[in-house]
Order: structure tokens, then C-alpha cells, then sequence
């Protein structure tokens, strides 16, 4: 296992022995599921292109992967996207049920801000973990990755294409840009690359998206790319977001290798 991976057994070990049994079951149901890691991994990567990531960086890590498995445990109950598998297994609601799976998901959200208190307690810097915390919880919450979400769902919501940006942009690029940009700013990085930063998890969380509906064309679900513009189009859009986000990484004033390699890694996937 990798440090960040044995770092979450070990914490979430220790919280579960004081926690409701299907709780502590449910939460290292969803956490120990398999995952790519790739929001705490972006978090601990920018962290290190301007500092050495210490443990207060790891908690912070640890809390962005708890706040992003909340997201999924609640996005596939049947009231909003209603996905019985999730990572190769049944979803947490088809385990334990609709009411513990709402639970479990809001103990996963409370215990990502524990982590991230942890964080902003062991800090050197208090003052910029503080603020890291404040832009995550902004682009975590309604004004960010809640509110994409909730127009994502609305029957009510017509697409086209300002729509779908908003969508894409809240629901799906604004966590991804909390990871690398919080990690950038925790760091003590300068205003010039946390925006650099910033434009480049925009780019790649549109990357990322898109090339979830393209290779989720069969589903036919009515809230993606598919539905304005066909499949070659897409992945023309898609390799004119690759570009930009390879142009904007070449300005920022550190090693940028993991973010190429995870920019082309996501294009090339099958599944």
C-alpha cells in the first residue's frame, strides 16, 4: 500500500472503534472499496511541488477523499442518480439500506471536516491551512460541487450549453480544483500558480467529465455532452481542453510531471 492509503486504514481504524457498528462498516465499506485516490493524491502532488507534505497534509488529504466518497454514497441513492454498482461492487444504499446509506454518507462528510481540523491544528502555517479550508468548503457547498450537483437533478433543468458548463464546472471540476489548488495554497504557493493551478483543474475536471459521457454513451443519460453534440465533436472538445490544460501547466513555476501524466492517463482510459 501506498503511505497515503496505509495513513487512511490506520485513521479511520481508530475512529471506527468508537463509532455505531454499521457506520464504522458502511464508511470502510465505501472508503476501503478501491478507489483511484486521485483527489488526495492531486492534493499531496501540489502540496509537494511547493513543500515537503508534512502530517497536517495528509489529514487534509484524508479528509478531501472523505468528503469525495460522501459525495458518491449520496449521488447513487435512488433519489438522485440511482447507480446500483459502484467501483466493480453493490453501492453503499444496496448493502445497508436507503436510510443508513443517507447516514453513512453524512458521517463521511463530518468526518472529512474532523480530518481537516486535524490538519489545520498540526499546520506550521495555521494561516494558510485556514485558508486552504475556507476555499475547500466554498467549492465544496452550495455555491460549488452541492449546487452542480442540484441542477444536475432538477427535472426541471432544460440542457444547453451554459447549463451543461455549469454542471460540469460545479459538479465536477470544483472538487477537483479544491484538491490541487488547496494543496498549492496550504504550500504557501504565490497567487500567480495557485491561478495556473486553477485553470488547469478546470480544464482536466472537464476532461475528466467528458470523457466519463463519452465512454457512458450507451447509458443515454440526458444530462452529458452526448446530448448537444455528437461523439466525434466530444472528443474534439475533449482534445481542445488536453491542450489548454498542457499550455497552462507549462507557466507554472514547478515539476509538473504528475498532472501531464494524470491528464493523459484520463484520456487514454477505457472504462
Amino acid at each position: 500500500m501506498t503511505d497515503f492509503e496505509n495513513f487512511l486504514v490506520k485513521n479511520v481504524d481508530d475512529w471506527a472503534e468508537d463509532v455505531t457498528e454499521k457506520i464504522a462498516e458502511g464508511v470502510k465499506y465505501c472508503l476501503y472499496g478501491g478507489g483511484k485516490r486521485i483527489r488526495p493524491n492531486c492534493f499531496l502532488q501540489s502540496y509537494a511541488m511547493f513543500a515537503s507534505p508534512d502530517e497536517s497534509a495528509y489529514y487534509f488529504a484524508l479528509g478531501i477523499e472523505c468528503y469525495h466518497n460522501f459525495t458518491l454514497v449520496h449521488d447513487d441513492l435512488p433519489c438522485m442518480d440511482d447507480d446500483d454498482m459502484r467501483r466493480g461492487k453493490p453501492s453503499c444504499h444496496k448493502v445497508y439500506g436507503e436510510g443508513q446509506a443517507v447516514l453513512i454518507g453524512d458521517a463521511l462528510q463530518n468526518l472529512a471536516y474532523t480530518y481537516i481540523l486535524k490538519a489545520i491544528s498540526l499546520a506550521e502555517n495555521k494561516d494558510r491551512a485556514i485558508r486552504a479550508a475556507t476555499l475547500f468548503n466554498s467549492l465544496v457547498g452550495g455555491e460549488g460541487l452541492i449546487g452542480g450537483q442540484s441542477v444536475d437533478i432538477d427535472e426541471n433543468t432544460v440542457i444547453d450549453e451554459n447549463t451543461l458548463k455549469f454542471i460540469y464546472k460545479h459538479k465536477t471540476c470544483d472538487l477537483i480544483e479544491a484538491s490541487i489548488v488547496c494543496g498549492a495554497v496550504m504550500a504557501g504557493a504565490d497567487e500567480k500558480n495557485v491561478k495556473l493551478l486553477s485553470d488547469f483543474a478546470y480544464y482536466y475536471g472537464c476532461v475528466f467529465q467528458l470523457t466519463d459521457d463519452i465512454l457512458d454513451k450507451d447509458k443515454n443519460e440526458k444530462n452529458t455532452v452526448l446530448a448537444l453534440k455528437s461523439e466525434k465533436e466530444a472528443r474534439q472538445l475533449v482534445d481542445d481542453l488536453v491542450t489548454a490544460a498542457k499550455d497552462t501547466l507549462l507557466f507554472v513555476k514547478s515539476d509538473v510531471k504528475y498532472f501531464i501524466s494524470l491528464l493523459e492517463n484520463t484520456v487514454n482510459r477505457k472504462k
